[in-house]
C-alpha cells in the first residue's frame, strides 16, 4: 500500500478500450487521485513510446470550470489549471515476473530521497506520476562524449549507493526461495521475487529464452 499521504484507488485501467472510453476512465482516476483536478472535465492523452513493461501516456487537462459550472467569460478561471501528469499503466502479464508492490514501495523511498518523478497517486494497475519538463533522452553523439560518460557514471554510482529498504527486503525473499533458472518448465524466477544485482544477467537471459520459445510456439 502507498504511504498515507499518497492517494490510492482500486480502479484498473484497460488501454485496449476505445479512445473515448479510455479517456473517460483516465479522467475518473485522476479525479479520484488528484484534488487539484476537481474542475477538469476533459483530458488529452499522448502516447509516450519506448515502454517495455509499462504503457505510458501524458495526460493533459483540457477544460476546467469553476465550482458553479460557469466561466469568467475572459478565459480566466478562479482556480488555476492543474499541471499535466504521466499515466503509467502496468503491462498485462508483467506481474508474473515483476513485483509491482515492491517496485512502487521503492519509488516512494526514492521520491523521499529526491530521486525520480514524484508518484502522485496509485491505482489498481498503475501509477499517476509527475511530468518532468525540460528533459530529453541523450543523443547518440552525446552518449559517446567522455565528459558526459563521466557525469553518467557519477550519477549511477550515487544512485546505487542509496539504501532502498523495499528492494533489500525483497532480496531477502529471493534468497529464501529456490530459484528456478535452468528449468525449462518453469518461470525465470519465482513470482514476487526480484533478482539480486549479481544475477540480473542470468535472469535477463532466461527471459530472452522464454520469449523466444513463446514466439516460436506461436508462429
Amino acid at each position: 500500500m502507498p504511504p498515507p499521504m499518497v492517494p490510492h484507488v482500486g480502479t484498473n485501467l484497460d488501454t485496449g478500450q476505445d479512445p473515448a472510453s479510455f479517456s473517460a476512465s483516465v479522467l475518473s482516476v485522476c479525479h479520484a487521485l488528484l484534488p487539484s483536478w476537481s474542475n477538469v472535465v476533459d483530458v488529452e492523452l499522448t502516447n509516450i513510446p519506448g515502454g517495455i513493461t509499462n504503457e505510458l501516456r501524458v495526460v493533459v487537462p483540457l477544460v476546467t470550470q469553476n465550482q458553479d459550472g460557469s466561466g469568467s467569460g475572459d478565459g480566466k478561471l478562479k482556480n488555476p489549471k492543474p499541471k499535466q501528469v504521466v499515466l503509467r499503466v502496468f503491462g498485462k502479464g508483467t506481474d508474473s515476473f515483476l513485483d509491482r508492490k515492491t517496485e512502487t514501495a521503492a519509488v516512494f523511498e526514492l521520491n523521499a530521497l529526491g530521486v525520480g518523478a514524484v508518484c502522485l497517486g496509485v491505482f489498481g494497475n498503475g501509477r499517476v506520476e509527475e511530468f518532468l519538463h525540460n528533459v530529453r533522452p541523450l543523443m547518440h553523439l552525446e552518449m559517446a562524449s567522455p565528459e558526459i560518460a563521466k557525469r553518467i557514471a557519477r550519477l549511477v554510482a550515487r544512485f546505487h549507493a542509496l539504501r532502498v529498504e523495499a528492494r533489500a527486503e525483497n532480496g531477502k525473499m529471493e534468497n529464501e526461495t529456490t530459484n528456478t533458472l535452468g528449468n525449462n518448465n518453469s518461470t525465470p524466477f519465482p513470482k514476487n521475487a526480484t533478482p539480486q544485482p549479481a544475477r540480473i544477467w542470468d535472469v535477463m537471459r532466461a527471459w530472452q529464452k522464454s520469449a523466444t520459445a513463446a514466439a516460436t510456439a506461436a508462429a
